[in-house]
């Protein structure tokens, strides 16, 4: 009888008889796994990508540094706006984080975390070696979904400078084609989508108050209000 095939996320391997979900025989599927989400149609696959890692923990001796500069690009441009990044970096060896093309992933990230934009651009500039598996890095970073939740209008040419655009042109049809973040340009401002975080909410105060404390409180002060209103009239008298 054959063995139930390995599943991890949209990963799907048949091992023989003799193959464990553990064993090193599954690493080279999920390489070719790894490769497969660069092309333009393939879809990101954390799971599988993270359990790629951890068995290049049980077999050091088979990881590729090339692989894992793969899933890092990918964990930065599909799950910038999750910890993907910093979960596949708790499963990388610190020899393999010190490496060049890996302390550079590590370093964009941290820039990208910190929102500074103008830099990350300056070091993407010199990192073309380590991003050439994945020509169209530039279009999957989504500085526009972070950017969207912190104005509703900004100047045209610091959002333009911060997504890296030099023509006018193409950055309008940017905006055109991305109105989950944009509601247009007017002008030299640029305007955002409403959402509730680049909004100023009414505040919400719980009403905690029982239906039976209310009653009580009123009817005390009722009885307070009689017994007051009696001594006044017996003063007048």
């Amino acid at each position: 009888m054959s063995k139930q095939p390995i599943k991890i996320g949209n990963f799907q391997y048949q091992p023989s008889d003799a193959t464990s979900k553990y064993d090193a025989a599954v690493i080279a599927p999920l390489e070719k796994h790894v490769q497969e989400q660069l092309t333009n149609d393939g879809t990101y696959d954390k799971e599988a990508n993270l359990f790629l890692l951890k068995l290049y923990q049980f077999h050091p001796q088979k990881a590729s540094l090339d692989v894992i500069k793969k899933v890092l690009i990918l964990a930065l441009t599909n799950g910038s706006q999750t910890n993907d990044f910093t979960l596949s970096l708790y499963l990388i060896h610190e020899k393999n984080q010190s490496e060049e093309g890996v302390s550079q992933l590590i370093k964009l990230y941290d820039l990208l975390e910190a929102c500074q934009f103008d830099k990350f651009w300056e070091l993407r500039a010199t990192a073309s070696e380590v991003l050439k598996s994945l020509p169209s890095f530039d279009n999957n970073i989504l500085f526009a979904g972070v950017l969207a939740i912190t104005y509703q209008e900004a100047d045209k040419a610091v959002i333009m400078k911060a997504l890296n655009f030099n023509d006018t042109k193409s950055f309008d049809e940017f905006v055109n084609s991305h109105n989950e973040f944009f509601r247009g340009t007017q002008d030299n401002t640029v305007r955002f989508a409403l959402n509730s975080y680049n909004q100023i909410l009414p505040k919400k105060v719980p009403q905690n108050i029982k239906f039976e404390r209310k009653t009580n409180y009123l009817l005390r002060n009722n009885l307070h209000f009689y017994r007051g209103f009696r001594y006044w009239k017996e003063l007048k008298i």
